[in-house]
């Protein structure tokens, strides 16, 4: 028996010509319970059986065994009770082991994580888009698809994301719309971009992402997609977004996803703000692990333009993990229904003094994220006043938060970021 990991769980494959496939384990009072299929492999529609399977228990097997005898006679080309017996074990087994322990050697050749598209979404990783209501926050997510499947010579944008070196596929999973309205979006995006025409996959979702999710995982196998777009967050979780429960049930089978190549999937998730009342710290609607659990998080917020149709876009990088913090940035969006154009055009980057939500602290960190500065330095990229008396105020703002910042000569750093042996 060959027995091999699947999206959804495992599956087995005999000499004979059986396949028996394995999905949605969970174990429960020391009992491992699963969906299990049996058909002939090289016949696809020979079915034999399905249904709800305690591999730990010797009496349900018997009557598995039976059903199966009189279903497919195997004769002398195999035995049932011991395919059951094999089938069982090597699955819990490997259930149970769970990954294979890894070696990191932190040799030179390791090569450091990838952008999908630089600096909006890492690949292999979970990244966030967030934004109040009309922030035209899926809008942009298709918008970053759209960048990373067209030819990299293609895709020069307003936005100066680079696009990957090979172009990716991505599947957008719908909880809010319908396939109409995705399927126009799409054609004003690409109109705006100079195509006529591109396959972008869609699947429309009803239920929660965790009742979903096996029929995710054969789209994600059917389509070969290289990423996906969870829009939105809180209709994909369901339940009590402030539940620790919700979130875990929503988190742990997305982080389980894989792409081609076996590697996590590239997943981009769209979600509303948080609601907090400081203003400080934006993030995902409900609980915390909705953000902690993604690797880079950008805030989009839009105002009016100048004429009808257009609005400006912000961008706000509020988390990340393997980057550092990026300066906001601006675009222009004009739509035109009549024509079904939707096109981006730059705009004048905010500076960091525009951005009065954030604590002058907490520019200071994402400033001095990218390497130390002098005060000077670090006044002009805040925007701050350069006079005597505001500089003093900002060195004293950094010496008052010691165990952030460290003074070295006549530079300010963070200081997580220097060496403790030196």
């Amino acid at each position: 028996m060959n027995l091999s990991r699947t999206a959804t769980g495992y599956s087995a494959v005999w000499p004979n010509g059986i396949l028996a496939l394995v999905r949605r384990l969970r174990e429960t009072h020391d009992s491992l319970y699963g969906e299990v299929e049996f058909r002939v492999r090289n016949s696809p529609e020979v079915f034999l059986t399905e249904g709800q399977m305690n591999l730990s228990s010797i009496t349900v097997r018997a009557q598995w065994e039976k059903k199966l005898e009189k279903a497919w006679p195997l004769g002398d080309t195999g035995d049932w009770e011991e395919m059951l017996e094999r089938l069982c074990r090597a699955v819990a087994r490997a259930y149970r082991k769970g990954s294979p322990v890894q070696i990191a050697t932190g040799s030179p050749d390791v090569k450091p994580p990838e952008w999908a598209l630089d600096p909006i979404i890492r690949r292999n990783m979970v990244n966030g888009i967030i934004g109040e209501r009309d922030s035209c926050k899926s809008l942009i997510a298709v918008t970053c698809a759209a960048l990373c499947q067209i030819e990299p010579a293609q895709t020069e944008n307003a936005f100066h994301f680079v696009p990957p070196a090979k172009p990716m596929l991505w599947l957008y999973l719908d909880w809010e719309t319908s396939f109409d309205d995705f399927d126009w979006r799409w054609r004003c995006i690409l109109a705006g971009m100079g195509h006529e025409t591109l396959p972008f996959t869609y699947r429309r979702c009803d239920k929660k992402l965790a009742s979903e999710f096996e029929g995710i995982s054969a789209a994600i196998e059917e389509t070969g997609a290289d990423g996906i777009i969870v829009d939105s967050v809180g209709m994909a979780a369901g339940g009590d977004l402030n539940n620790t429960e919700s979130a875990f049930g929503f988190l742990e089978p997305l982080r389980s996803l894989k792409d081609r190549s076996g590697q996590p999937l590239t997943i981009l998730m769209v979600g509303h703000l948080s609601k907090d009342p400081k203003g400080n710290k934006k993030t995902f609607t409900g609980n915390g692990y909705f953000t902690n659990e993604a690797r880079n998080v950008w805030e989009i917020q839009a105002t009016p333009g100048s004429s009808p149709g257009q609005k400006r876009l912000t961008f706000y990088h509020n988390k990340w993990n393997t980057t550092f913090y990026h300066k906001s940035r601006s675009v222009f969006m004009d739509w035109d229904e009549q024509q079904g154009v939707t096109s981006f055009s730059p705009a004048d980057n905010p500076t960091e003094a525009s951005d009065k939500k954030v604590h002058l602290y907490v520019r200071c960190k994402n400033i001095l994220a990218r390497g130390p500065l002098t005060i000077d330095a670090l006044a002009s990229e805040l925007g701050e006043d350069p006079t005597r008396s505001r500089l003093n105020s900002l060195a004293t703002l950094l010496r008052g938060y010691n165990k952030l910042f460290i003074q070295i000569n006549d530079s300010w750093s963070l200081l997580a970021l220097q060496d403790p042996d030196k």
